[in-house]
C-alpha cells in the first residue's frame, strides 16, 4: 500500500513533526518507507525507514515478574509462548549481540517469571511472544533486569575485560588469558576494581558447547589470569571465553594453519585514473625474516567487478534486488620479482560497455606470487 502526504512548508530551518494516519493492518511486523520522491530514487531523494509492530498481545512487568495481556481488553493471555533473548556486549566484535535464552509459557493468569540468576548475568533482554497466529517480537526494545523500587539498592554488578595472548590458535595449543574485573554498586554508580573476587571462566567451542572451565580469583589490582589447552580432533572455527561474573565474552579462532614464510604487500594506488588508461600497480614480496623474495614468480589476474549501488533496492515503494554484474577478467600474466622483492603489474582499465558511466565500476586486482624455493602461495586484493 502507498500513501501521499503533503507537509507544511517551513523556512525556519528547525525540526518539525507531523502525525500521519495509517489504516488498520493485520497482525505482523511492517516497514514504513518514506521518500521525498514518488519513485524512491536513491540519488535524488531523501529516504527513511521505520519498523512498526501490529499485535493484540502486550506485556507488563515488575522486575522479573511478567504478565501477557490483550492489548485492547486487558484480559490475561494464558498459554502464550515466550522466547527470551539476552543482550550482551561482545568486546571482540565491539558491538552488542543477542543470545537465545529460555522458552516459557504463561499460566492461566498470563503470568511468567524469569529467574533472577539469569538476568544478573545478562543486563537486558527482549521478549518474543506468540499465541494462536498472533506474534510480537520488538527486538529493538530491551528490558532492564531490575525491579521497580529497587533502582537504588546496594546490589553490585560486575563487568570484565578479557584478553588472550593471540587471536588465532591451532588445536592442542595452550591459550593464555588475562582479565580485569570491575564492580559497580547501584547506590554509588561508581566503578572500582573488584579485589579478591572469584569468577568462573568457561571455554566454548565453535558449536557453543562448553569444553572446559576454570575458577580464578582477582588480585589486589582486580586482574586474574589462567590458561586452557585447546581440544584436538574437534571442529575448528570461532571459539569463545565467557566470564560468568563479568558478563563478557571474548572470541578467537582455532584453525589448522601453517605459519607463513613471507608476505605480499600491494601499494595503495596513487592519483586518479581514467577508463582505458594503462595502470601500473606496484608491490613487494618480503620474507618474515626481513629479506626480499627475489626472482620469484608472480602470477597475477585482474578482474573487473561492476556494482550498481541501489540502497535497499527501492523502486516505487517495493524492494528489488541490487543489480551486480559478474566478475570479468580483463588481464592476467606472469612476472618475476626484482632483487629487492618488488614487482609491477600492468593492466588496462577496460570499462564494461553495457553499463552507464555513472555507475562507477570498481576494479579488484588479485596477485598470487609463488617463491621459487617454496610452493607456498599468497593472494591479496586491492580495490581501485
Amino acid at each position: 500500500m502507498a500513501y501521499q502526504q503533503e507537509l507544511p512548508v517551513t523556512k525556519d530551518f528547525l525540526e518539525h513533526k507531523v502525525e500521519i494516519k495509517v489504516d488498520g493492518l493485520p497482525n505482523g511486523e511492517y516497514a514504513i518507507f518514506t521518500s521525498t520522491d514518488n519513485d524512491f530514487k536513491v540519488r535524488e531523494s531523501t529516504l527513511a525507514i521505520q519498523f512498526i509492530y501490529v499485535s493484540s498481545l502486550a506485556w507488563l512487568n515488575n522486575g522479573n515478574d511478567f504478565y501477557v495481556v490483550n492489548r485492547e481488553s486487558g484480559q490475561p493471555q494464558a498459554r502464550t509462548n515466550v522466547q527470551v533473548w539476552y543482550r550482551y556486549y561482545d568486546s571482540q566484535k565491539n558491538s552488542y549481540q543477542k543470545r537465545k535464552g529460555e522458552n516459557l509459557v504463561t499460566d492461566k493468569n498470563g503470568f511468567f517469571h524469569i529467574e533472577e540468576s539469569r538476568t544478573n548475568t545478562n543486563n537486558s533482554f527482549s521478549l518474543e511472544l506468540s499465541k494462536e497466529g498472533d506474534y510480537l517480537f520488538m527486538d529493538d526494545q530491551n528490558v532492564n533486569s531490575y525491579s521497580r523500587g529497587q533502582e537504588k539498592s546496594n546490589s553490585t554488578t560486575y563487568k570484565s575485560f578479557l584478553f588472550t595472548d593471540r587471536s588465532i590458535y591451532r588445536p592442542g595449543q595452550i591459550l593464555y588469558f588475562k582479565g580485569i574485573l570491575i564492580e559497580q554498586t547501584d547506590n554509588t554508580q561508581k566503578n572500582s576494581i573488584a579485589l579478591n573476587k572469584e569468577t568462573k571462566i568457561n571455554l566454548y567451542d565453535a558449536n557453543g558447547e562448553k569444553r572446559d572451565s576454570l575458577t580464578v580469583k582477582t588480585n589486589e589490582f582486580g586482574s586474574y589470569s589462567g590458561k586452557f589447552t585447546l581440544p584436538q580432533g574437534q571442529i575448528t572455527g570461532l571459539f569463545r571465553l565467557q566470564d560468568e561474573t563479568g558478563n563478557n565474552a571474548l572470541y578467537f579462532s582455532v584453525e589448522e594453519y601453517k605459519r607463513p614464510k613471507f608476505q605480499v604487500t600491494i601499494n595503495k594506488p596513487e592519483g586518479t585514473y581514467k577508463l582505458n588508461e594503462t595502470i601500473n600497480v606496484k608491490g613487494t614480496a618480503i620474507s618474515y625474516s626481513g629479506g626480499a623474495i627475489n626472482d620469484a614468480k608472480v602470477s597475477y589476474r585482474v578482474v573487473r567487478r561492476t556494482i550498481i549501488p541501489i540502497w535497499a533496492g527501492f523502486y516505487r515503494g517495493k524492494i528489488a534486488p541490487n543489480f551486480n554484474r559478474e566478475e570479468m577478467e580483463i588481464a592476467h600474466g606472469d612476472i618475476k620479482t626484482a632483487a629487492d622483492g618488488s614487482f609491477t603489474i600492468p593492466f588496462k582499465a577496460i570499462p564494461d560497455a553495457l553499463i552507464d558511466k555513472k555507475s562507477q565500476p570498481v576494479f579488484i586486482m588479485k596477485s598470487m606470487p609463488t617463491s621459487l624455493i617454496s610452493t607456498e602461495k599468497r593472494e591479496v586484493e586491492t580495490p581501485m
